[in-house]
């Protein structure tokens, strides 16, 4: 979406880092600050309630290895950004830094969606008034937390 942007083929697109980074390094007005304490989900992991019954195993274990690769992330720093460096080449290192830095501040250790993020984009997309659980199900999550998970994470990496 950046190169299309630089190149003129679109006018204007959300950009989240590192390529809001470069933006503003290239010169590229801001319209909207993502950042600026917006209830949102920048990212999730989605699937349908039949395939999360069928597979509900394999689930558990994708978000086990995905929240762990959270704390990892965070608890070895520069390991990570040599890693989102090998993904965006073709950024700055002020561009990567930005990127980890967004990622260490937004990123829910958790795995859980915001519940105000959810509440906006229903109210965004037409769909306010239904309740979150027709679109959220942390029954995953919660297992692992009764199960432990998180706070073996916590004495294995001391991340805070």
């Amino acid at each position: 979406r950046l190169d299309e942007l630089k190149s003129g083929m679109i006018a204007a697109t959300a950009l989240n880092e590192p390529a809001d980074t470069e933006a503003k390094r290239d010169g590229l007005p801001l319209l909207v600050d993502l950042k600026a304490n917006l209830p949102w989900i920048f990212t999730a992991i989605a699937m349908d309630r039949k395939y999360l019954a069928a597979h509900r195993q394999q689930a558990r274990e994708f978000l086990h290895a995905y929240i762990e690769g959270i704390d990892l992330a965070l608890a070895y720093p520069p390991a990570a950004r040599k890693i989102l460096a090998e993904e965006f080449p073709t950024f700055s290192p002020a561009a990567v830094d930005a990127a980890y830095d967004d990622f260490r501040t937004r990123v829910p250790r958790d795995a859980r969606p915001s519940r105000d993020g959810a509440e906006l984009m229903l109210r965004e997309t037409g769909s306010a008034g239904k309740p979150l659980t027709d679109y959220i199900d942390t029954s995953l999550l919660d297992d692992l937390g009764r199960d432990g998970f998180f706070d073996e994470l916590k004495r294995r990496y001391r991340v805070q």
